[in-house]
């Protein structure tokens, strides 16, 4: 039984519902500890993102539910951060300084649109995936995947405090029956094997995020054939729903367990006072 989430979004960005929520959810399915991680502030206008208004508030409420549940569920102060390089000292004077727990560092935009001088979110829909594919990129997918790739490859040294890479192979969620590219062809594997292969030599932890199966792509992030190799690297996994809303909490655990094990994992890493421990499946 996994008891444990470490990637929720609520009303603070794009989920729904109050953090509370998710609390009251996990608690009532048998959970021992649960992160808040919202999407970190960003100063590009967007519609996901913490507001910066908000972000002491977020901090404050995750703080004051921890003091408020002590006994009954350990609850982290984390935030899902976008890992652009231009923005990474903005993050720094801005975020960083609310003491977070832990951070996860994900890849949702890559290159630049031109129109906008900001960074492109390639997993905006397909429209936009298309847009910036064909417009300038000029349909050219082995360089869209690697742009990608590359900025997965400075997950896990971006900033201090970057525990989790998010949903590692992302660029595939629009990849519907091998519509732009194939996880077989051998240029696609070797920008994996690189990534794993930067991963390797750090601590980072790779999530199996279960939010591909609820996607068209019906795939977990990453695939089965990556969560495999990871196994092979001797890097460390665990399991999240990436949650937005309560109820997604628990949204295909079993079938992430399965893929895990069928890799050779009998653990996953979990927060216990305070730092990154293996627990059994």
């Amino acid at each position: 039984m996994i008891t444990t989430s470490y990637h929720t979004h609520s009303r603070y960005c794009d989920g729904q519902g109050e953090i509370v929520d998710y609390v009251r959810f996990a608690l009532d399915h048998g959970f021992t500890s649960i992160g808040a991680s919202s999407h970190g502030t960003m100063p590009f206008a967007n519609t996901y993102t913490i507001p910066a208004e908000r972000l002491a508030a977020y901090c404050a409420t995750v703080r004051q539910l921890a003091a408020e549940y002590q006994g009954q569920i350990a609850i982290a102060l984390g935030a899902e951060l976008d890992v652009i390089p231009r923005y990474r000292q903005y993050i720094v004077e801005h975020v960083v300084p609310q003491q977070f727990d832990y951070f996860i560092g994900s890849v949702h935009h890559i290159g630049e649109d031109p129109q906008s001088g900001e960074p492109w979110e390639f997993d905006a829909g397909e429209d936009e995936f298309l847009r910036g594919l064909n417009d300038w990129y000029r349909g050219d997918i082995r360089q869209v995947v690697k742009d990608f790739y590359a900025l997965e490859r400075v997950v896990p040294n971006f900033m201090p405090g970057v525990a989790i890479a998010g949903h590692m192979d992302r660029i595939k969620k629009y990849n519907l029956r091998d519509r732009y590219f194939s996880e077989d062809d051998a240029w696609y594997r070797a920008e994996v094997e690189e990534t794993l292969a930067a991963y390797a030599v750090t601590d980072i932890i790779v999530e199996l995020n279960t939010a591909g199966w609820r996607h068209a792509i019906n795939s977990p992030y990453p695939s089965p054939w990556i969560v495999q190799r990871c196994h092979d690297l001797g890097i460390r996994m665990q399991i999240n729903t990436d949650a937005h809303r309560p109820e997604h909490l628990i949204a295909d655990l079993e079938r992430a367990v399965a893929v895990l094990r069928a890799a050779g994992y009998g653990e996953q890493w979990v927060r216990r006072d305070n730092t990154w421990v293996a627990e059994a499946l």
